[in-house]
């Protein structure tokens, strides 16, 4: 039996033995099937179309590794907040992880930070196509050389951000003034909602609700999915169609977990998730409308920018000051075929 090292509640990569064919307990050791838990948390709740694509690469890499690989999850965030997943990671004690690039770019993951402009991509469509391209191979890589003990494996892009408001609809950037919002953890939404008219305020993910039901904050900003399965709608029906930021849930391996796996079999996870993510995105599209048309059912008011190409110039000064240097990527990426 083979066991990584261990920290915070005992989790680790885990391999047991079992007897293939459902045959009992006798026989030589070569006879015996090595079987390799990996464990996994996400922030997402069950029912979520994010938990339920890595299901389906739980599926996938345990079809093709012919029941060499299992999986195991903690979802909810049950496991701590971000920074204690990150640092379960590093340690080998969590095998799998997802996150938005505002946490990564705190250790330094300046492609990251890139892929996090305001209004960088047109759509979803155009920025999966640069996930599949040598740019996020680029960007993937940038996630370990950048020093961060964890491995970029694969990108699952959700519609696009968008924010969403307690007391009036919003649809001009003279609207945002004077509003309190909260939004993810990166130091480019300060600046963002500032040159908006508006304020960041920090609160946890998981204090949202009681934030925007008490008036701590004025609104904040999730794609349709986030939005929904927390049932902000409830508290925050105004939605601005505004598509700020369309920047991907970035799939994260322990770098520890992942040095102990043979090249053979880091290709097969790897080939496993960009299968369950080409999956999600074939599906993504009739999930996020059945969103929508649930969010129009709740009473959920949409509206659009009076002028999107306002916001976009007054996003456009960010670009030099959050990202010297990488002008050259950014046309790439601008410039990118769909």
């Amino acid at each position: 039996m083979k066991k990584l090292i261990t920290s915070f509640f005992a989790l680790t990569l885990t391999c047991s033995y079992v007897w293939p064919n459902g045959q009992g307990d006798t026989g030589t050791a070569d006879e015996f099937m090595e079987v390799t838990v990996l464990r996994i948390g996400l922030a997402h709740n069950e029912g979520h179309p994010l938990v339920d694509a890595w299901k389906d690469f739980g599926r996938i890499l345990n079809e093709k590794s012919d029941g060499r690989y299992e999986v195991e999850f903690f979802l909810n965030g049950q496991l701590g907040d971000k920074q204690t997943h990150m640092t379960m990671m590093q340690t080998g004690s969590l095998d799998m992880w997802m996150i938005m690039g505002g946490f990564l770019g705190d250790y330094g993951t300046k492609l990251v930070e890139v892929m996090m402009l305001p209004y960088l991509f047109d759509n979803v469509a155009h920025a999966r196509a640069v996930h599949q391209s040598d740019i996020g191979q680029k960007v993937l890589a940038d996630i370990q050389s950048s020093g961060t003990k964890v491995v970029g494996i694969g990108m699952f892009q959700e519609a696009s951000r968008n924010f969403f408001f307690t007391e009036a609809a919003v649809n001009s950037i003279e609207d945002m003034a004077g509003l309190k919002i909260r939004a993810q953890a990166g130091s480019i939404y300060e600046p963002l909602l500032e040159s908006f008219g508006g304020s960041v305020v920090p609160v946890a993910f998981s204090e949202l609700y009681s934030a925007l039901q008490t008036g701590v904050v004025d609104g904040a900003e999730q794609p349709y999915s986030g939005y929904y399965s927390k049932k902000f709608y409830e508290v925050a029906p105004y939605f601005l169609l505004d598509g700020h930021e369309t920047s991907p849930n970035y799939a994260l391996f322990s770098e520890m977990s992942w040095n102990s796996i043979s090249i053979e079999d880091q290709n097969l996870i790897k080939e496993s998730m960009h299968k369950a993510i080409m999956n999600y995105n074939t599906v993504s599209t009739k999930i996020d409308e059945e969103i929508i048309r649930k969010m129009k059912d709740a009473g959920v008011v949409f509206t659009e920018p009076t002028d999107i190409d306002k916001w976009k110039a007054v996003a456009e000064p960010l670009y030099e000051e959050y990202a010297p240097g990488y002008g050259d990527i950014i046309e790439a990426i601008k410039n990118t075929k769909y």
